[in-house]
């Protein structure tokens, strides 16, 4: 499972890596803050959330210890993901590509739940200071 998870950890954050490198689209001159264009803020928030789940997925496949720490925040960041998609499909919006990339997230936290319940019966809780290797 383990490794599941550093696959899924990779292709998150190699959707970072995809977008930071896509080009902006034609609304690039509409100016919402200074230095800042408007299509591309949201467009660096996604990355950097991409970037973020893989790293800390990819942290848990190698410390299995960590699933407990990174367990609530991925959690709730999988049921905003989850309410917002489903919102979007009430109100007929075609948004197939941001939802595979939330299918994605629920598959993350399908294999963090497993690989937090596989370590819960044989490791101590983790306290500051602890060896993590």
């Amino acid at each position: 499972m383990r490794y599941a998870l550093a696959l899924i950890a990779l292709v998150q954050a190699g959707l970072g890596f995809g977008a930071l490198f896509m080009p902006a689209d034609g609304h690039a001159d509409m100016v919402a803050m200074p230095g800042m264009t408007y299509p591309v803020q949201p467009g660096f928030a996604g990355v950097s959330w991409n970037l973020a789940l893989g790293a800390g997925l990819l942290c848990v496949a190698l410390y299995p210890r960590l699933a407990a720490v990174w367990l609530p925040f991925y959690c709730g960041l999988t049921i905003v993901l989850g309410v917002a998609s489903v919102s979007d499909l009430f109100r007929g919006l075609s948004v197939t590509g941001r939802i595979s990339t939330h299918a994605l997230s629920v598959t993350g936290l399908v294999l963090l739940l497993v690989v937090y319940r596989r370590g819960a019966g044989t490791r101590h809780r983790l306290r500051v200071g602890d060896n993590l290797s």
